[in-house]
């Protein structure tokens, strides 16, 4: 009996082990990278899966899809590093403009040059006189000169002297403006006047043209030129 347990004790052995010795083929994925990400692509190693297994677009073998979705990622840096497009002005003399295209293509910056038409605006200019005794006039821009008020000495249509405190937009800021000036017992008055505005002159220029910096700072030798973000033009 004592044999016999010993030699079914020995056939289950060699049974388990003829059993559990033999393995499944299974199918092993190796990255060498050690991630999920494929990053010459940038699509999950289970997106490459699924190109591969006829998931890509018809038409598309499984390499031309995935090299479609690497484009797409290339066009959105493209529009990230879009160019800006900026315009430069207004030169409102002729000196003034063409000097700065002189120092723009000096400086191997390109530019397209845009013109616009001249206008007319209305204005109000505050002033005194007119005056016909030229001591007066002396006396009066002296005493202006003395207080700190800004003004300058002209010439009327009709030869008369006169004296222009100022020209002004709207018609409430010259009337604001007279009400000092009578306030500090100056006779004065206001007019409207038209003044022709233009031609104005600006330069329509790439960011990939120029060097922002160096534009930006430049001195243009006239005032209230500056520069502008646009829509560029296609």
């Amino acid at each position: 009996m004592k044999w016999l347990v010993v030699i079914l004790i020995v056939v289950n052995l060699a049974a388990y082990l003829l059993v559990g010795g033999r393995q499944t083929p299974r199918e092993t994925v190796r990255s060498d990278s050690g991630s999920d990400v494929n990053k010459a692509g940038m699509l999950l190693l289970s997106e490459v899966d699924s190109l591969q297994t006829g998931e890509a677009t018809a038409g598309d073998t499984p390499g031309q899809a995935a090299g479609s979705v690497a484009n797409s990622t290339g066009d959105n840096d493209a529009q990230l590093t879009a160019e800006a497009c900026y315009r430069l002005g207004p030169f409102k003399r002729e000196d003034s403009w063409q000097a700065a295209k002189m120092w723009m293509d000096e400086s191997g910056f390109e530019f397209t040059p845009v013109t616009g038409g001249g206008r007319q605006l209305l204005v109000f200019r505050v002033y005194l006189g007119p005056f016909a005794s030229e001591s007066v006039v002396d006396e009066l821009l002296k005493k202006l000169q003395d207080n700190g008020l800004e003004h300058f000495r002209y010439t009327a249509d009709n030869g008369l002297t006169r004296i222009s405190m100022g020209l002004f937009s709207q018609e409430e800021l010259a009337e604001e403006y007279l009400d000092y000036l009578v306030s500090n017992r100056y006779e004065a008055k206001y007019q409207p006047e038209y003044r022709r505005l233009g031609p104005l002159n600006w330069m329509e220029i790439s960011s990939v043209d120029m060097d922002h910096a160096q534009v930006s700072g430049h001195d243009w030798d006239e005032s209230g030129v500056g520069m502008t973000q646009v829509n560029c033009r296609i």
